[in-house]
């Protein structure tokens, strides 16, 4: 089974229900005989790639980098999305399958969708947000590994210049 017909799988099964679970989705793939650990890929990097597709348009930019760590939160493996296999088939199928209601269940459970939407719920503009790496674990995190997830994505957004770092904010009010 390759990356890209374990994708199209995932894609026809989500263009087919209005309504579904990650375990449902899971538990379809696995019917299809889709391996576990590219059911997993699948699942994770499909959604990252409907998600940002659905975001697509407003300005806001994204990482290229991912993270998988394992539940403790040590990195297993590292890179760029756009040469994960089954990053880029979702991609470039998101707009084939962007019509169907799943389509969008999906992209909305995505963490960049959550994210951008909590961050525009509070006023901030999308041109003005910069997405942090994706981050996956292969396995269900401990605690230690949540931490760790956490450092890893507070240093990924770290300022990257020195006027960054000592950029200021104007109060809301003053209009100077």
């Amino acid at each position: 089974m390759t990356p890209r017909e374990a994708v199209i799988i995932l894609a026809e099964v989500v263009a087919s229900r209005d309504e579904f679970t990650e375990d449902d989705l899971y538990a379809a793939l696995s019917r299809a005989s889709v391996p576990d650990d590219l059911a997993d890929r699948t699942y994770k990097l499909t959604q990252i790639a409907w998600g940002r597709f659905f975001l697509s348009g407003l300005g806001v930019t994204f990482s290229e980098a991912f993270y998988w760590l394992n539940a403790n939160g040590q990195i297993v493996s590292s890179g760029v999305l756009s040469n994960e296999p089954s990053y880029a088939v979702a991609l470039s199928l998101a707009e084939r399958y962007a019509p169907y209601p799943g389509f969008h269940q999906l992209a909305l459970m995505s963490a960049d969708v959550q994210a951008v939407n909590q961050l525009l719920k509070k006023g901030s503009k999308p041109e003005d947000l910069q997405g942090a790496p994706a981050v996956m674990f292969t396995e269900p995190p401990s605690p230690q590994g949540m931490a760790s997830a956490d450092r890893l994505l507070a240093e990924g957004l770290a300022p990257q210049t020195p006027h960054n770092a000592t950029r200021e904010r104007r109060p809301w009010w003053k209009l100077w």
